[in-house]
């Protein structure tokens, strides 16, 4: 029976995932094409959460992502939604793929080229303390399923969501994009900046730190920046 949650990506929020079906009590099987040598289901809880042998025992690493497909009907695509091509043209009957991409109208493109659109959701963890979850649409199953699993859904639109983001984290993607983060860390160095500037120079710091390459590149992407962009000019 296709009873398993399948998770594609072990970086950071694929591990988030995993560990919270895990801990929920559900069975896990996760892919990540990075590291197929991981046998080890141990590498695919979060290591900042605390969870004992139960969870970890409910984790198993798959070889091929096609592996999962057969084995879960519910799937969190917790990839870039630009490797959408990558998932088998033709799912089965009952699956649903959560995509994950913080920037929703690059999951909805993603989608669009695909004749099962309407086997995906689109949803957006924002990892916070409320545990909050955006869910475009009103997509029942997903819905359960996260409060199945601990989260909080809200129900969104693509374009509330991404307006919302290109106001947060979009605005310190374009301050690190545009150069600002590397002319503060020169002026910081040489004692230059007022408290508010060195307050700046962290937070941008710590951001480009977290932020991989296609992370920073996928947020770019988001097309509510245009009209903030225009507001700052």
């Amino acid at each position: 029976m296709r009873e398993k949650i399948g998770i594609i990506g072990l970086g950071d929020l694929g591990k988030r995932l995993a560990t919270q079906v895990a801990s929920s009590g559900l069975d896990v099987i996760a892919f990540d094409k990075h590291s197929i040598e991981l046998l080890d289901a141990e590498l695919a809880i979060d290591p900042m959460l605390n969870v004992g042998h139960t969870e970890r025992d409910k984790v198993e690493i798959a070889s091929t992502l096609d592996e999962v497909v057969r084995q879960s009907p519910l799937i969190h695509w917790a990839v870039q939604s630009s490797f959408l091509h990558e998932l088998p043209s033709v799912l089965p009957d009952d699956t649903i793929v959560i995509l994950h991409d913080s920037v929703m109208n690059n999951s909805e493109v993603a989608i669009s080229e695909r004749s099962d659109a309407s086997k995906f959701c689109i949803v957006h963890c924002l990892v916070n303390n409320r545990r909050r979850v955006f869910i475009a649409g009103d997509n029942q199953r997903a819905i359960e399923h996260f409060r199945a699993i601990g989260l909080e859904p809200k129900i969104t639109t693509v374009r509330e969501h991404d307006r919302l983001l290109a106001h947060s984290q979009g605005l310190l993607a374009t301050l690190v994009d545009i150069g600002v983060r590397s002319e503060l860390e020169r002026a910081f160095a040489e004692g230059d900046l007022t408290p508010s500037g060195e307050e700046l120079h962290a937070l941008l710091e710590h951001r480009e730190l977290n932020w991989t390459a296609s992370t920073l590149s996928s947020i770019l992407k988001n097309p509510e920046l245009r009209e903030l962009k225009s507001k700052i000019r």
